[in-house]
């Protein structure tokens, strides 16, 4: 089982493993965000200062009029609605891969990060640009990932209410970079906060080789981040945060990694839900891998998470060609979701081997359909002008093309409702590879 986290003096939640602190924090002179902006647009970086791009929340198509101007709203099934007449919280929920400042490229003069000025990358700037972004929308839930800077966070964030549960990686590149180059950087990790004026913490979890002395070794880096909170003005309800990020690269040998992380988190998840009397759980996740094909790269492990039972149909049909108990049957194209169509138009036959190995990676992990969860993308469930229904940001990521691979998971068998979404930028927006 995770161990649970340990608070400390300020209410906020620490990894239990000792960090290892970096020669220079990056932290100014006050915990003021906007001071420091304006004293960034007198450095040196005022010359490729740029405003940030502009975003809005919009409301969906089909959300209740009434609702308020959040993001998620949230309603429990287990008690009774007499109970209370406004039985319902709405809150924000970001969910953002900050970059760790070790892995960016600013401290290995050879490398920098998809081509882009060291300057831009060096914390000095990029850290204030980061909480900004943030601070200009204020989301009661913020899943980050890649955090190696979480002092430098919780300095700007702590004045607005947040608390957080941080754990870290157990083999961080951050400190092998560091190494190579004789710095003591810190490592990077996954973060939950939360705005204390809205949310008290329940209990928090973390989950990796290092937490969970029976975590199995396949799933090597990966660290989760969970907090339970119960909403302070309606203290009937509850729910369930968790922060990850999978193993990076669009491979098939990453594709494996992901599935046996995967099949070890998502269960554990799971279990944690239904032993707190089915909160609703909400999941902030840089997937590493798209939702749907791409040339020879197929996403075994978002399609396992998503539409389980009919994976495992098309790759057995492909697999096991004479086994007669494998269901044929095929479902007109008119009844498929998205996610099934792409599986159905992708031909496993060409990548044999590699069906095999999920099916054999599932089985002797005694997969359950979808990891046991019914979980749906938020921004694949929701719709505003400009975005169609069933569909998820065309990018969240710049690196190696325009991919989407960062979620917020949500369940909305248990009556929770999307009510806004952030509009995304578009591609033509973004000032790539700039500031």
């Amino acid at each position: 089982m995770a161990n649970p986290g340990k608070n400390d003096d300020a209410g906020n939640t620490t990894a239990s493993s000792k960090q290892v602190l970096s020669r220079k924090s990056y932290i100014g002179k006050t915990n003021n965000i906007e001071q420091e902006l304006k004293r960034l647009q007198t450095t040196e970086y005022v010359k490729d200062y740029k405003p940030l791009i502009e975003r809005e929340i919009v409301q969906v198509i089909g959300a209740d009029n009434n609702a308020n101007d959040n993001e998620l709203e949230s309603k429990n099934n287990d008690k009774d609605e007499s109970d209370n007449k406004d039985d319902k919280i709405s809150f924000n929920m970001m969910t953002f891969n900050t970059l760790a400042d070790g892995l960016s490229g600013a401290h290995v003069q050879s490398k920098t990060f998809v081509h882009a000025d060291n300057a831009c990358l060096e914390y000095e700037y990029r850290g204030f640009r980061l909480i900004e972004e943030i601070t200009r929308f204020m989301p009661d839930v913020i899943t980050c990932q890649e955090v190696d800077r979480i002092e430098f966070f919780k300095h700007y964030l702590s004045p607005f209410g947040y608390k957080y549960i941080h754990t870290t990686k157990p083999q961080s590149a951050c400190c092998r970079i560091g190494k190579g180059v004789n710095l003591d950087l810190p490592p990077d990790g996954s973060v939950v906060f939360w705005n204390s004026k809205v949310f008290a913490l329940v209990k928090s979890y973390k989950f990796s080789k290092r937490d969970d002395r029976n975590a199995p070794k396949e799933i090597r880096n990966l660290a989760c981040a969970v907090a339970h909170l119960r909403h302070k003005q309606n203290k009937n309800k509850e729910i369930m945060i968790a922060a990850t990020h999978l193993k990076a690269d669009y491979s098939l040998k990453s594709e494996k990694q992901r599935l046996m992380q995967l099949c070890y988190l998502f269960p554990s998840l799971q279990k944690l839900s239904k032993e707190n009397n089915n909160v609703p759980l909400f999941i902030g996740l840089d997937f590493n891998a798209m939702d749907k094909s791409l040339g020879s790269f197929f996403p075994y492990s978002y399609q396992s998470l998503m539409n389980g039972k009919y994976l495992l149909k098309r790759l057995n049909k492909f697999v096991n060609k004479e086994d007669d108990n494998i269901e044929t049957e095929e479902k007109d194209d008119n009844e498929l979701n998205d996610g099934e169509k792409n599986i159905k138009a992708y031909n496993f036959g060409d990548d044999e081997d590699m069906a095999k190995t999920v099916i054999d990676i599932l089985k002797e992990r005694g997969y359950e359909y979808n990891y046991g969860l019914d979980l749906k993308s938020a921004y694949c469930y929701g719709e505003y002008k400009g975005k169609k229904k069933g569909i998820n940001p065309s990018f969240t990521c710049t690196l190696g093309g325009q991919h989407c691979i960062d979620f917020i998971f949500f369940e909305p068998k248990k009556d929770i409702k999307i009510t806004h979404l952030l509009t995304t930028p578009k591609a033509q927006e973004m000032y790539k590879p700039d500031w």
